[in-house]
Order: structure tokens, then C-alpha cells, then sequence
């Protein structure tokens, strides 16, 4: 529906990818859930939280790697 990649566990989605026109967004389904002690999570709907990725550098700078272990290892 909005063009993009979904990634999920047997049950639920944990991640997704979006492309925007000025970065990628890499959305969680449960973001509320995650541990963010950086501030870096970006949404304030009732689940989802979203990383900007505007460059390469982004992907360390923002603990992608970290939230996606997070996101998968939720207990629902």
C-alpha cells in the first residue's frame, strides 16, 4: 500500500522500509516499545516510531542495527 519493503517474524511485522524523496524512513511497528535512550526514534503516533536515514552514515549514527533487535526480540 505505501511502497515498501516489510519485514517480519512468523506473527507481526517488525520492521519496514520507506523511500522518500529526501531520505529513507525505517519504520517500527511496536517503536513504543523500544528502549531510545538517544532520542533518536522520530514519530509520536500511538505505535509506530521512525528512523530518517538521509546518508550512509546515518545507518551507525542512528543504531539501526540496535532498534532492529529490539523490534524483532519484542514479546507480544
Amino acid at each position: 500500500m505505501y511502497g515498501g519493503l516489510i519485514y517480519a517474524t512468523p506473527g507481526r511485522m517488525f520492521c519496514g522500509l520507506f523511500l522518500r524523496k529526501q531520505h529513507v524512513s525505517v519504520e517500527f511497528d511496536l517503536g513504543y516499545l523500544l528502549e531510545d535512550e538517544n532520542g533518536l526514534l522520530e514519530g509520536g503516533g500511538k505505535y509506530r516510531r521512525h528512523l530518517k536515514l538521509r546518508d550512509l552514515d546515518d545507518i551507525n549514527a542512528k543504531q539501526v542495527e540496535h532498534f532492529i533487535r529490539q523490534s524483532i526480540d519484542l514479546k507480544t
